[in-house]
């Protein structure tokens, strides 16, 4: 079985070149990476980087999604990263009722007429359109674009497949696990919401 883990990334847009560089949150980094990270910071003074992002990135069997799916989609010549970020955790769409709406898709759970606007779909476009894990980094709409996932439960547990031309990749999770993962960003979510 697949094991998946959330874990905070941070991305950060040069003004110069507008390349993305992502990171894991300083304290899942060796202490290479972490001087790495203010000579960054340094440099973001100097250069004026445009911005920087969090969110929430899927770690899956130890490695961060977005470079497992790079190497599947695009042979690690190109990132999903350029113009797209994890859907929980990101700043742009901070709305916590988002990310619920998120979690249950994850979950499997059934999504009401009230969750869909919150999504901004209507039930007809939300009934053909995959499970987006990344959206556009740019706008948030989800009829943007971004990386689909197609999630199925299975007797063990869940598994998520993703298509490209010709190929299938397939994680397999168990259902303990993968439950655990998702409702304790949930219940994290709810903890957020209760305070404001």
């Amino acid at each position: 079985m697949d094991i998946i883990k959330l874990k905070e990334f941070n991305l950060f847009l040069k003004l110069l070149d507008r390349k993305r560089i992502a990171l894991p949150k300083k304290k899942y980094l060796t202490q290479d990476f972490q001087f790495k990270i203010k000579e960054i910071a340094h440099k973001q003074k100097k250069r004026r980087i445009l911005n920087s992002w969090t969110f929430q990135e899927f770690f899956v069997n130890g490695r961060p999604l977005h470079s497992i799916l790079d190497q599947f989609f695009y042979a690690n010549t190109d990132s999903l990263l350029g113009d797209n970020v994890g859907i929980l955790g990101y700043g742009y769409f901070d709305a916590k009722e988002f990310e619920l709406v998120s979690i249950k898709r994850l979950l499997l759970q059934d999504i009401t007429d009230e969750d869909l606007k919150v999504l901004g779909l209507d039930r007809e476009d939300f009934e053909k359109e995959s499970f987006l894990i990344y959206q556009c980094s740019h706008c948030g709409d989800y009829l943007c674009g971004g990386v689909g996932v197609d999630i199925q439960k299975t007797e063990q547990g869940f598994s998520w497949s993703f298509h490209g031309e010709d190929k299938v990749l397939t994680f397999n999770f168990g259902e303990k696990q993968y439950r655990e993962v998702f409702n304790n960003y949930k219940r994290q979510i709810e903890q957020e919401i209760a305070r404001v």
